[in-house]
């Protein structure tokens, strides 16, 4: 074995890695009619003052039909106030489409917590006439196990949150590809030493 090869053999083992699949909440088939809280049940997250609607039955509303990205349903925050999603085991929030419910002009305040122990806190200004786009601070919320949003005064509209988003992690057999890698390359050193 050359050392080019070997060389070549370590930039593959090293370039082989795996992304987390990324979860991608749209809020479609919760069950119920156009109304559903979403309790303990959906995606594997456990859910307060979430409550999935269907956004065609509530159009008159403004920050409804304007929230909804893909499919039917929308969420908001029904008592207003604050509303979570939380699990037992750490996740990534990545990203969502946030609207205000009857309230042109609001702050967003999205709070990332570990264990009960809030990690950081960030502020957005949202609106009621269109959705906004936000895509979440890593070093706060790339590892959390809870995180709330409070709208207040106002009501929270929001669609398409983005979970568990890409971020490379190497795989046990990439680990053992370039300890391969390296191994050929101390024979190779090793045999054109000897020569």
């Amino acid at each position: 074995m050359t050392f080019k090869k070997a060389i070549l053999a370590l930039a593959i083992a090293l370039g082989i890695t795996t992304s987390a699949h990324a979860t991608l909440l749209t809020f479609e088939n919760v069950g119920g009619g156009s109304y559903t809280a979403l309790g303990n049940s959906y995606e594997g997250f456990s859910w307060s003052n979430a409550n999935a609607i269907l956004a065609s039955a509530f159009s008159g509303f403004q920050g409804i039909p304007q929230g909804l990205i893909s499919g039917t349903h929308v969420v908001i925050n029904g008592t207003f106030g604050q509303s979570s999603f939380s699990s037992a085991n750490l996740f990534s929030f990545n990203s969502g489409y946030f609207t205000s419910f009857d309230g042109s002009g609001t702050q967003l305040t999205v709070e990332g917590w570990v264990n009960n122990v809030l990690v950081g806190v960030q502020h957005f200004n949202i609106s009621d006439r269109f959705a906004t786009f936000i895509s979440f601070d890593q070093s706060i919320f790339g590892s959390v196990n809870k995180v709330t949003f409070n709208n207040n005064p106002n009501a929270l509209v929001f669609d398409n949150l983005t979970v568990n988003g890409a971020t490379n992690v190497p795989e046990p057999a990439s680990l053992a590809l370039l300890g391969l890698g390296l191994a050929g390359l101390v024979v190779s050193r090793r045999k054109n030493k000897q020569q």
